[in-house]
């Protein structure tokens, strides 16, 4: 994997490293990362193309776009990561599984309404979807039993969702709040159905 790897990607190494900060708070080297973006390494949600004047509290919004990197393979190599026990104990375990996750809902509903949204206080959520005239929210939790939070109860009032599914690696499904649902990333097809407008029963 590692020489394939670096065949593929002359450089790879020196760009893999800047990985953790673009995980983390390294959001001015967002710009840098066009042509990540173009051989599909790195995935970037933009606020700045929602149109933020239609929403409340405008003036709190954070309106940097984020990173997600999409190669976890080549994340986990880059980390040293070779079981999943070495991957569950790592503390970029869950920005890695995040990734992978919204890349999962993406796959299916496309990028093109997408958008990432965040408030300077510290309230956020991972994937705002806009269809058929609706807001959907996705957030997600590596997490068995992921509960409601306060950045939840801002997103759902702040951005007026109609719906938000917490996607995480258990095997349970249960209501979280009347518009809020925690669901297992095993049942992701039943949110992307009724997204579409496919019929798809509830949550």
């Amino acid at each position: 994997m590692a020489k394939r790897s670096q065949r593929l990607l002359p450089g790879a190494r020196s760009w893999i490293g800047r990985i953790p900060q673009l995980l983390g708070e390294g959001r001015r080297e967002v710009r840098q990362l066009g042509f990540q973006r173009r051989v599909l390494l790195t995935r970037e949600l933009e606020i700045g193309a929602f149109r933020l004047e239609e929403l409340p509290n405008k003036k709190r919004q954070v309106k940097s776009p984020k990173v997600y990197i999409r190669d976890t393979g080549l994340l986990h190599w880059h980390l040293g990561i070779e079981s999943m026990a070495a991957l569950r104990a790592h503390p970029r375990y869950g920005a890695s599984w995040e990734g992978f996750a919204l890349d999962q809902v993406l796959i299916r509903l496309g990028a093109r309404n997408a958008y990432y949204w965040a408030t300077q206080r510290g309230a956020e959520l991972d994937l705002l979807v806009l269809s058929r005239g609706k807001r959907w929210g996705f957030e997600f939790k590596c997490s068995d039993a992921p509960a409601m939070t306060k950045s939840m109860h801002t997103a759902l009032a702040d951005l007026s969702l109609d719906r938000l599914w917490v996607l995480h690696p258990g095997r349970d499904s249960y209501p979280l709040h009347k518009r809020v649902q925690a669901m297992p990333l095993v049942e992701l097809e039943q949110a992307t159905r009724r997204i579409a407008g496919r019929n798809a029963a509830e949550p």
